[in-house]
């Protein structure tokens, strides 16, 4: 409409392009928060600090398609009417009808403004639909939240764990009537804050969830505290048998394959370490070579000694980009086995009492329980809707978002995580939890 009025000479699908590209502002949002996350200030910060942050530029990130599908819906009108003033004629504005119009150049001369035509493009453009295609494709991550965050919910509203949430998906603006803590029932983890569905990121390899639970609940086998852990997939396809519980022991991660390929990697270091170390091999050692006058070890002996030295602290070496190889007396741990919830405990809950008591005492104060959120359970499919950014724009999002039901079929308790958590162990060839 400026360039109309201005009378420039431009292709409005070209300009759209540049400005709406989702996928590239999306690339520039996500460097910068992997920039942020990754400094020192960032490491200053406390964990509350850490997620509020990174939870603002993962909600602008999220929020971009939906934005985006918004915006063109309302240009969809105006690009038919508009399609490219460069292949229009404005008899008001034209001096002469007749004179010949300016040869088309390329969309790079309108993009810098200059007040001639662009080539333009056909009436059926990409640009109907700017900003579905990153939207609608769900990666692991997304994935990740969107199971996290139903989970939360279910715990909260089904269970009935917790006291009084005050609002739905505000995330880490939101409180409890009464803070979780040993003697409070509600999340632990997380700074004790619900996961919003536009969160900062999935938690990957640690703790999906710590609660504590009162005493008298029925979900938890009278233990005082919960270990969740969620998993979600895009699967949209319902199982012909709905009744039947779907298997979780494939589920169930373990960093077997990374200690494999860190000691393959470490073998490789040592053994061109050791080349670099040894005396040339057209070298003949004698005790002249060995000594030099002054009766100070000779530059071949250091190296010999240095070379023992070096298979001596293997454990410590670091790559070619200076970064450690893994420990080979890292053990390999299965997810959510105890030995795992062990090692990750402290870095979930930050009050050390609940973290010792924990890692102490294991079964004895807790039970594990895992969601399982497939896309083809309603309030799943509702959540992916919503985090592709179709709910806002259909208004779904207000009457469908806040729905977190995950049928029985879909839940396990301590049984069915022992269960599974013993058969990923006796694929490793591990000993068994009792």
């Amino acid at each position: 409409m400026v360039c109309v009025k201005l009378n420039i000479q431009t292709s409005p699908e070209t300009s759209l392009e540049k400005l709406f590209d989702a996928t590239g502002l999306k690339a520039v949002l996500g460097n910068a928060q992997t920039s942020i996350e990754e400094s020192w200030a960032y490491e200053k910060l406390p964990s509350e600090g850490k997620i509020i942050l990174s939870s603002t530029i993962a909600t602008v990130r999220g929020s971009l398609p939906s934005m985006i599908v918004l915006v063109t819906k309302k240009l969809l009108l105006w690009k038919r009417i508009q399609r490219n003033t460069a292949a229009r004629i404005h008899v008001s504005s034209v001096r002469d009808i007749s004179a010949k119009k300016p040869a088309a150049k390329h969309p790079e001369t309108a993009r810098n403004g200059a007040n001639t035509p662009a080539q333009a493009s056909n009436n059926t453009t990409r640009n109907d639909s700017l900003g579905t295609e990153e939207a609608e494709s769900n990666s692991n991550k997304i994935i990740g939240i969107l199971g996290e965050h139903i989970t939360d919910y279910f715990l909260h509203e089904e269970y009935g764990w917790g006291s009084d949430w005050n609002a739905h998906d505000k995330g880490v603006n939101g409180s409890w009537a009464t803070k979780s803590n040993n003697n409070f029932p509600g999340k632990l983890n997380d700074a004790t804050k619900l996961n919003s569905l536009f969160s900062l990121k999935a938690h990957g390899v640690g703790i999906d969830g710590v609660w504590k639970v009162q005493l008298n609940n029925p979900y938890n086998d009278g233990k005082p505290f919960a270990i969740i852990e969620s998993k979600a997939s895009a699967v949209k396809r319902v199982p012909s048998n709905e009744l039947k519980k779907p298997s979780i022991k494939s589920k169930l991660g373990s960093n077997a394959r990374r200690i494999r390929k860190a000691a393959a990697l470490r073998a490789t270091i040592l053994r061109a370490t050791e080349n670099l170390l040894e005396p040339p091999t057209d070298t003949v050692a004698t005790n002249s070579t060995l000594t030099s006058a002054s009766g100070k070890p000779s530059g071949t002996l250091r190296n010999a000694k240095n070379s023992r030295k070096s298979k001596q602290t293997q454990n410590n070496t670091s790559d070619a980009g200076g970064k450690p190889v893994i420990s080979a007396a890292e053990v390999v741990l299965v997810q959510m086995s105890r030995a795992w919830i062990r090692k990750n405990i402290r870095a979930a809950v930050q009050d050390r009492v609940i973290a010792t008591d924990i890692s102490a005492n294991h079964k004895h104060v807790y039970s594990r329980h895992l969601f399982y959120t497939p896309f083809y359970l309603p309030s799943a499919e509702t959540h992916s809707l919503a985090l592709r950014g179709v709910a806002e724009a259909t208004g779904a999002m207000d009457s469908h978002h806040k729905k977190h039901k995950i049928p029985k079929t879909h839940q396990y308790g301590e049984n069915d995580v022992k269960i599974a958590v013993n058969s990923k162990l006796l694929k490793l060839k591990l000993k068994q939890e009792l």
